[in-house]
């Protein structure tokens, strides 16, 4: 990530949720690496320096804030979102077995932790759009109560594969209102009008901003028969990769809502994926004492906590943060950030200077 602004410090602990075993780690790899004396020295100075800034990524601690991905979901919907990737259904099949092996999954945690967000969502249902506005979307103000219209904006992308994710769309939205996050934007890359009319209340009340394609880094839509997803290797119009046309859209989306100064802080996340407290109420609990204060830091990295299928052959009946119970023993070296958006470099977009260290694991 890129970051702009005075470099912050690491002192907090609620950002890292220290216990003994991280901190004897710490003490270790600052003596092997000649780093400074101790792991409370060494976390003060970690963000000095533009090109230290997201040196916490190269080790597991775990954080205040849990990002869990249901990247596997039940073997049908796997195979079914897939199969047009692996070139049939026999070798998503295969895939989807090879994952399950390689995660080692087990009952965890996390899966109960997220579940404490369920009374709330089921409390969306009944709740007039007043009310919901007036509890869950009201303007956001840093620690001294400067406002502005939101305070966490969340960018998501829909639609790319060739299935429609409707599906899944208002429990993504609805489990990250209650989590703490206020305003949407959503970029239908291919515009499927099912989408729209789903998420018409949503738009008329202002929580979410509903875009009908991925955009280029011009801003520009690019259109539907050149989308591009990171996997594939074919070259688009401009000679990239896949991968360049997802970074651009990335980049492109951080850098228009960075420019509109409407926000505090933006999280760049997938359908599949879900960020939360692990012990606050809220997001907004959690980050209004650290917004625009002195010496915090400019963005958290989160490392994924990978989900499996949990035993489903079929789409479960109930919602995924229900159904999914197993996850990896480690959380996963890739991940996604939350960034203060005064302090993202509008030409880079949502990115860590150290991308080199983590591959994609940088990515928003």
């Amino acid at each position: 990530m890129m970051i702009s602004g005075s470099a912050p410090s690491c002192k907090r602990y609620l950002w890292l949720g220290f216990g003994t075993l991280p901190l004897l780690l710490l003490q270790v790899m600052a003596v092997l690496s000649n780093a400074p004396s101790s792991p409370l020295e060494y976390l003060s100075s970690c963000f000095s320096e533009s090109r230290r800034r997201c040196a916490l990524m190269r080790w597991w601690l775990p954080t205040e804030i849990e990002l869990h991905h249901y990247q596997q979901r039940s073997e049908e919907e796997f195979v079914k979102r897939r199969s047009y990737q692996m070139k049939g259904l026999e070798a998503a099949k295969q895939d989807f077995w090879r994952r399950e092996e390689e995660e080692h999954l087990n009952d965890c945690e996390g899966a109960r932790r997220i579940l404490r967000f369920l009374p709330l969502m089921d409390s969306l249902k009944t709740l007039p759009w007043s009310e919901r506005l007036q509890r869950f979307h009201a303007m956001g103000r840093d620690h001294q109560g400067t406002p502005r219209p939101h305070f966490i904006t969340a960018v998501l992308e829909v639609n790319l594969f060739s299935t429609v994710e409707d599906e899944y769309l208002l429990e993504w939205i609805d489990f990250h209102t209650v989590a703490g996050m206020d305003h949407f934007v959503i970029y239908d890359a291919r515009n499927v009008s099912s989408t729209g009319e789903l998420l018409k209340d949503y738009v008329s009340n202002g929580v979410v901003e509903l875009w009908p394609c991925r955009i280029d880094v011009d801003g520009n839509c690019v259109p539907v028969d050149e989308l591009m997803t990171w996997n594939l290797k074919a070259k688009d119009l401009r000679g990239g990769s896949g991968g360049a046309q997802e970074e651009a859209f990335r980049a492109a989306a951080v850098k228009r809502i960075v420019q509109e100064v409407s926000t505090y802080w933006i999280a760049q996340l997938d359908l599949d994926e879900f960020m939360f407290p692990r012990q606050a109420s809220s997001l907004r609990e959690l980050l209004v004492p650290h917004t625009h204060q002195a010496g915090s830091v400019d963005m958290f990295f989160v490392w994924y906590l990978i989900f499996g299928s949990s035993g489903w052959h079929a789409k479960p009946p109930m919602r995924q943060i229900e159904a999914y119970r197993r996850c990896a023993s480690a959380r996963n070296w890739n991940g996604k950030s939350i960034a203060q958006a005064d302090r993202v470099d509008r030409s880079q977009g949502l990115r860590c200077s150290l991308s080199q260290l983590v591959g994609r694991g940088d990515m928003p």
